[in-house]
C-alpha cells in the first residue's frame, strides 16, 4: 500500500506473532540538481519479533550481491540507502537519518499535494 497522499510504498508482513514493514521511498526534499538517485529501504518491526532477509541483486551493484539478515523487536527500525552513483554496496543508515529522510519525503508530498487543485 502507499502511505496516504504520498509516493511512499509500505509492504506489510504478518506472522502469527509479529507484524513487520518494509518502507521504500525516494527522498526528494533538497534534491535539486544531482546525478545521484537514492532509494531508501526502511525495515521496521511493528509488533512482536520478526526476522527480515534483505537481498540486493548483483545486477544492481558492482560489488556483487548484498544479503542482510535482521531480527527486530517491536519498535526497532533499520535502513539502507541505494544510490545510483555510489561506489560499492548499499550504505547502512542510522535511525535518526532514516527518520529524517522519511519525514522530509512525506512532507514534500504533503506540500506538493497542498498546491494541487
Amino acid at each position: 500500500m502507499y502511505l496516504p497522499d504520498s509516493a511512499v510504498l509500505i509492504t506489510r508482513f504478518f506472522t502469527d506473532s509479529a507484524v513487520g514493514e518494509v518502507v521504500d521511498f525516494m527522498p526528494v526534499a533538497g534534491e535539486a540538481a544531482t546525478d545521484t538517485h537514492r532509494l531508501v529501504r526502511m525495515v521496521r518491526c511493528v509488533r512482536g519479533r520478526m526476522r527480515f532477509a534483505v537481498d540486493v541483486a548483483k545486477a544492481r551493484i558492482e560489488d556483487g550481491d548484498v544479503r542482510v539478515s535482521l531480527e527486530l523487536e517491536a519498535g526497532q527500525v533499520r535502513g539502507m540507502v541505494l544510490e545510483s552513483a555510489a561506489d560499492g554496496p548499499p550504505r547502512a543508515v542510522g535511525v535518526a537519518e532514516i527518520s529524517g529522510l522519511f519525514d522530509d519525503t512525506v512532507r514534500f508530498w504533503n506540500d506538493w499535494l497542498a498546491r494541487s487543485t
